[in-house]
């Protein structure tokens, strides 16, 4: 599928495919978007940020928990506890879903929710700035530990990027656990420049993962990073 959206000077092409191999089980659980952006002004932007924006829903929306994977360059959603429900939920094994970038580098990784509080959606270009800076929506850093406000870790720009699956580093799990809720989280890649005429190339994965013989939470992580090795 392609497709081409026009904001202001800039071109945006997008592409949205798959690969079919009947034997490669891992590609028949990705689907690739790749976005390519073409300077279409007469003026050089020597600092351009580019973030992806996703709202994961995974089966129930209510109940889930977010991380990045700074290793393989992606982030992603899990159930909160064991058990999905709800008319859209997965029940008693849910799997993961994660984003993965392919050419480039996660530069930060933010969760927010809707409402008006510092995590709030934002509301002016400012505000979303400072999310695409791996920054709190009232520019405040995030720090290490706990949600991420004021916990007295040192400062960071991504996000739970512990491993829930085995109960190490900084997760939603905890301690503390967090509250689950509907996630949506913005990543983004470092700062680029485009010549006029120039065109930048951002290509993603988005997978999941399953395991179909265990309840424990995140117990469908490491298959989703088998998905994206």
């Amino acid at each position: 599928l392609y497709w081409i959206n026009h904001i202001g000077k800039f071109e945006y092409h997008g592409m949205l495919y798959t690969y079919y191999d009947s034997s490669n089980a891992e590609l028949q659980r990705t689907v690739f978007i790749e976005y390519t952006i073409y300077n279409r002004d007469s003026v050089t932007y020597d600092s351009v940020k580019l973030g992806m924006y996703v709202d994961f829903d995974l089966g129930n929306a209510t109940d889930d928990y977010i991380g990045s994977d700074t290793i393989n360059q992606g982030f992603y959603a899990y159930n909160a506890d064991n058990f999905d429900e709800g008319g859209n939920g997965y029940g008693s094994t849910p799997p993961a879903v994660g984003v993965k970038f392919l050419n480039s580098k996660i530069n930060s990784f933010v969760s927010y929710s809707n409402g008006n509080n510092y995590n709030g959606a934002s509301q002016n270009a400012d505000e979303m700035h400072n999310y695409l800076n791996g920054l709190w929506r009232d520019g405040v850093a995030i720090t290490r530990g706990g949600n991420g406000r004021n916990s007295g870790g040192s400062a960071t720009k991504i996000m739970f990027t512990g491993n829930p699956s085995t109960s190490t580093g900084w997760t939603e799990l905890g301690p503390p656990a967090q509250l689950f809720g509907d996630r949506r989280v913005i990543a983004s890649i470092p700062y680029f420049s485009l010549l006029s005429g120039e065109k930048k190339t951002l290509s993603l994965a988005i997978s999941f993962g399953e395991n179909s013989t265990s309840t424990a939470v995140a117990a469908a992580f490491p298959n989703l990073q088998s998905a994206w090795n």
